[in-house]
């Protein structure tokens, strides 16, 4: 097996020195992975057809299948569409640069490999400074599939990527971990009401606020909900309470609720805690060995339906990020607490013994098994 190139960068320190290999490598027909601001996407020359059908046998995907392509400007989305509806324009405004990709009727500038043998080009404009930088120096379009095998899930990290990809790609650029598992939300505006091809990181409530939306297929199965839980280093308390609370979901058959977890002071890229990790083991089978710490941002709190923080102090911290997260947000002990003798917070068990982390974990076992059969109909009820 060859060995990949990997390119290491600094996301909010990007040169052109250190990405001219990989743009190099794009315009002469490679296929690179690179992150952006969902998952870590193949990146190819969209206008090269050789190079979009190595995108398609890299990931062992259907060709009927058709890619996401990113943009630099509205000025280049317009060469590859047909036509610019009003309620296209009004989601750019609303949501650009950010993980919504809309469906257009493409132009004849685009490769019937990009469209899946199909009419349709399915666009976004990155908010990655990564996606940008290197928009900017190609100054083509590029592919944005996840740089993963068909059917596996979606990478976040380089290595990941190297997992699941091996040396089938010709560079691997490595920015870290991505700030999301989320990918893009998929909408089809060539109509009205504009049809929803795939749920991802913009809810379709917030779309709904700005046009109107087809009932999509399948709809009478529960909306995909997001809990966020939030304690301080996000390595203990709430990597804990997020692989036990997905085992406890997923073991009630439960598939539209995601579970997540964030830091208020979190240093990204952290493990948990190797006394979290073996608690969590030995007590319930928990594996919290390929955890990664994440920081809390705005973005996060947007997406989340319902916070579930550890402490009174993360509740403050996120009304100080912004009142309207307030309303979503409860303390882990008082969320459908009907004694209001017990609203205490979760212990930090950091820095402490085994038998700390024990007597944490089984208190969030007990708060979660509390609130479960809640979150069982959730959100119906």
């Amino acid at each position: 097996m060859k060995r990949v190139p990997l390119v290491k960068i600094n996301p909010r320190r990007i040169s052109r020195a250190a990405i001219g290999p990989v743009v190099s490598t794009i315009l002469e027909g490679g296929v690179v992975a690179y992150p952006t601001e969902t998952v870590y996407g193949l990146g190819a020359n969209a206008l090269d057809r050789k190079a979009v059908r190595r995108v398609f046998e890299i990931k062992g995907r259907s060709p009927d299948k058709p890619l996401i392509l990113l943009v630099r400007n509205l000025r280049e989305l317009k060469t590859l569409v047909r036509e610019l509806p009003p309620s296209a324009k009004a989601l750019m405004d609303r949501f650009w640069p950010d993980g919504l990709t809309l469906v257009l009727e493409a132009s004849s500038r685009v490769s019937g490999e990009a469209l899946g043998g199909g009419s349709t080009i399915a666009l976004r404009i990155s908010g990655s400074p990564v996606v940008r930088a290197l928009l900017d120096l190609a100054r083509v379009p590029l592919t944005a599939s996840s740089a993963n095998l068909a059917g596996y899930p979606p990478p976040v990290t380089a290595a990941e990527v190297q997992a699941q990809l091996g040396d089938r790609v010709d560079l691997i650029l490595d920015g870290g971990q991505s700030p999301e598992a989320i990918p893009s939300t998929i909408l089809d505006v060539r109509e009205e009401p504009a049809t929803l091809i795939r749920r991802g990181r913009i809810t379709l409530t917030e779309i709904q606020q700005v046009v109107a939306v087809r009932k999509p297929m399948g709809a009478e199965s529960p909306e995909p909900a997001n809990i966020l839980l939030v304690c301080t280093g996000n390595t203990c308390r709430s990597p804990m309470a997020e692989g036990l609370l997905t085992e406890m979901i997923s073991a009630k058959g439960i598939d539209h609720i995601q579970i997540r977890s964030a830091g208020t002071h979190a240093v990204a890229g952290n493990p948990a805690a190797s006394w979290a990790t073996e608690v969590a083991m030995a007590e319930d089978g928990v594996d919290l060995s390929k955890h990664r710490a994440r920081r809390l941002t705005k973005d996060l709190l947007r997406q989340s339906d319902l916070i579930l923080a550890m402490t009174l102090s993360h509740a403050r911290h996120i009304e100080r990020m912004g009142r309207r997260f307030a309303r979503k947000t409860h303390l882990l002990t008082s969320f459908l607490n009907t004694d209001s003798g017990d609203l205490a917070d979760i212990e930090d068990p950091m820095g402490q013994s085994r038998p700390v982390y024990q007597r944490v974990y089984r208190q969030i076992r007990r708060e979660l098994e509390r609130i479960l059969p809640a979150l069982v109909k959730w959100p119906g009820s």
